[in-house]
């Protein structure tokens, strides 16, 4: 097939021919310089697949490898793979540099409805990543931003405050007979010891899997044992005061629990380690956790009958299962597109929602206050109310009610904690199942895609 004309080029590369004409005009001059047509194979799909390499030898991309690249792993963190992939956008959608960028130009990537979500607000992760690009232009020498000392303040029309939707998800920890049984089903002895220290430390699974790491600076996530704590690290606030550095503390039997995961495992090192790539280790246990509360009943996928009128948004595929067309911002070709996907029914059971989140809530029904639960998290307190914490409303019930008794929490974990975590892994060690096995893995992450994490 040639290429001819403006429609046939948007055929090729899979985007419309508005999106082609605004955001790749230097490509659309090879249909004026090749008037008997550019052959398909080599000036089609090709095209997109060059310029998007051509991002690499830019200052942006090279600044945020070598920020965000890990000197230990010499892996990229979620971060700057995030940063990184608007970087390629913008390049793609303006055609240079993101660091040679006037401040207009960001203004105009801001504006970008390509960038908003349903309530007509900039979505955050966007945000969030054209205002790295920036900070790179902005400390770079002679560049348009660092010509004109830009600098953020808060309330400019970057700001990102507001962009995230506040309380949205507040209620959906995991109740406590909801907890019983998701710790029931999860079917590896790895899950199981990364659940409980994830749950009882309020913390990120990115911060459970660096256990018996040590980070860049010598900094070793490890256990104190004779102080019943564990020193770990959030990777996610590495930049705050704390420099992610959080310091947790556990009833003793947890404690016992934890140094039995690590004495019968053998292990000298790290302490959940599937896969040796960074990425491919998180996406594993976050679909084990996943499938955990999938077979415990608290979410499945939706199946209707054929005949069922489904919402204006919703869409059936041959078996019943319904799914949603999600926008998403094409890295390669500049223009939003559509992914499949698929109508949970109940509560995900996403790291966030069984770690943090129920951590969180749950210590505040044993006597946790809020400044309590922020240091063990590691988390602003303020941050905790907003976005974390499902039970505060304690405090007003208490006051309604009258005073508000609760059973303390090293009493509620001899009585409840321990017993349940213990029992889960006596039946899996009986079955042999320290880890998930390669063919599960894979299946897992087969039924998984396209669902949130």
């Amino acid at each position: 097939m040639d290429i001819t004309n403006f429609d046939q080029y948007a055929d090729a590369l899979g985007i419309s021919t508005p999106t082609l004409i605004s955001h790749d005009p230097e490509h659309l001059g090879l249909i004026y310089q090749y008037p008997n047509g550019v052959e398909h194979s080599a000036r089609g799909r090709g095209m997109a697949d060059e310029k998007a390499s051509a991002y690499e030898v830019t200052e942006c991309h090279r600044f945020l490898m070598e920020k965000y690249r890990n000197k230990v792993t010499k892996e990229v963190s979620k971060n700057g793979n995030h940063i990184d992939s608007m970087g390629r956008l913008l390049f793609l959608k303006f055609g240079k540099d993101p660091v040679a960028l006037t401040l207009d130009e960001y203004r105009a990537a801001f504006g970008d409805p390509c960038f908003y979500d349903s309530r007509g607000k900039m979505k955050n992760a966007d945000a969030i990543g054209i205002r790295g690009c920036m900070y790179v232009a902005r400390d770079t020498e002679y560049s348009p931003l660092w010509d004109i000392h830009f600098a953020f303040a808060k309330g400019d029309e970057f700001y990102t405050a507001g962009l995230k939707n506040v309380g949205g998800k507040i209620d959906d920890f995991l109740q406590e007979p909801e907890l019983k049984v998701y710790v029931q089903h999860i079917n590896e002895i790895d899950t199981l010891a990364l659940h409980r220290l994830i749950f009882e430390g309020m913390g990120r699974v990115s911060s459970g899997l660096l256990m018996g790491t040590t980070i860049d600076g010598g900094y070793r996530c490890q256990t104190i044992w004779d102080l019943n704590a564990i020193s770990m690290f959030e990777p996610k606030v590495e930049k705050s005061k704390t420099g992610g550095k959080v310091k947790r503390y556990f009833v003793p039997e947890s404690m016992s629990f934890f140094r039995r995961y690590v004495t019968e495992r053998g292990i000298m090192g790290a302490w959940f380690e599937r896969r040796p790539n960074e990425n491919a280790n998180y996406t594993s246990f976050a679909n084990s956790l996943k499938m955990a509360g999938n077979r415990a009943g608290i979410w499945r996928y939706k199946q209707v009958p054929k005949d069922t009128k489904l919402a204006e948004n919703e869409k059936m595929d041959k078996d019943g299962f319904v799914y949603r067309l999600k926008a998403f911002n094409s890295r390669t070709k500049a223009t939003q597109q559509y992914i499949k996907t698929p109508v949970i029914e109940g509560k995900m059971t996403t790291t966030h929602t069984v770690g943090k989140h129920t951590g969180v809530s749950i210590c505040g029904l044993h006597g946790f206050s809020l400044e309590n639960c922020s240091q063990q998290s590691g988390t602003d307190a303020g941050t905790l109310k907003d976005y974390y914490h499902g039970t505060l409303g304690v405090e007003l019930q208490k006051a309604v009610m009258g005073e508000r008794s609760y059973v303390p929490w090293i009493q509620y974990v001899h009585e409840t904690i321990e017993p349940l975590y213990t029992a889960r892994y006596n039946e899996l060690r009986k079955q042999g199942r320290w880890t998930v096995d390669s063919l599960t893995e894979q299946q897992e992450a087969a039924l998984l895609g396209g669902t949130e994490e």
